[in-house]
C-alpha cells in the first residue's frame, strides 16, 4: 500500500478498495485475535478494509486462522497480528 501512496498510483490503490468491497459481504465477522488471548477485536467491513488498506508493517506479520464463504463472499474471517 505504501507503494499506492508513494508513487502515486491512486487508482490501483482504489481498484483495490473496491476489489475488497466485492469480497467481503456487508455483515461478515472479521475478528483480530489479540496477542496473549486477551480477547479479539471485531471489525466493521469498512474499518477491516480501512486497516487492510493502510500501509504498516504489521499487515506482513498478518496470519489468517479461520476464513468461511457464503456464495463467492467472505463471511467470516478470524486472524492476528503476529509477533
Amino acid at each position: 500500500m505504501l507503494d499506492y501512496y508513494s508513487n502515486g498510483k491512486i487508482e490501483e490503490y482504489k481498484n483495490r478498495r473496491v476489489q475488497l468491497h466485492k469480497l467481503i459481504d456487508q455483515d461478515a465477522i472479521l475478528m483480530e485475535v489479540l496477542p496473549h488471548s486477551i480477547g479479539v477485536t471485531l471489525y466493521e467491513k469498512v474499518a477491516f478494509i480501512n486497516k487492510l488498506t493502510t500501509p504498516t508493517t504489521s499487515l506482513k506479520r498478518m496470519v489468517i486462522i479461520e476464513t468461511k464463504y457464503d456464495q463467492g463472499k467472505i463471511i467470516k474471517l478470524k486472524f492476528k497480528i503476529a509477533s
